[in-house]
């Protein structure tokens, strides 16, 4: 499994529009994209952290090169971020999220 972390800080008065848009995206990447998931966490006002699994690399490439179904969604994400940690990514070595 492959893991994307990010986080995020937008206005807060712009939560709910980041929120909006972070779902769309999601939810198209694991509906239509092959994700296996992803969870955000609200560390404080406007501050986020996205936690992204995947069965590899290759896959979330895919689907971020893929049709721009969700281009908008993820622009208005662009948007409305006002500071961003860089993504850290790898393997999962130990998956302890549900009961398999």
């Amino acid at each position: 499994m492959f893991v994307v972390a990010f986080r995020d800080t937008v206005r807060p008065e712009d939560e709910e529009d980041d929120i909006d848009a972070w779902r769309a995206v999601t939810i198209a990447a694991r509906d239509d994209g092959g994700s296996l998931g992803s969870a955000l966490v609200r560390l404080g006002p406007g501050d986020f952290l996205a936690v992204a699994r995947w069965p590899d690399a290759e896959a979330r490439r895919r689907f971020f090169d893929g049709p721009a179904r969700v281009e908008a969604d993820r622009q208005r994400l662009r948007d409305l971020v006002i500071a961003s940690d860089p993504a850290r990514e790898g393997d999962c070595i130990v998956s302890l999220w549900t009961r398999d």
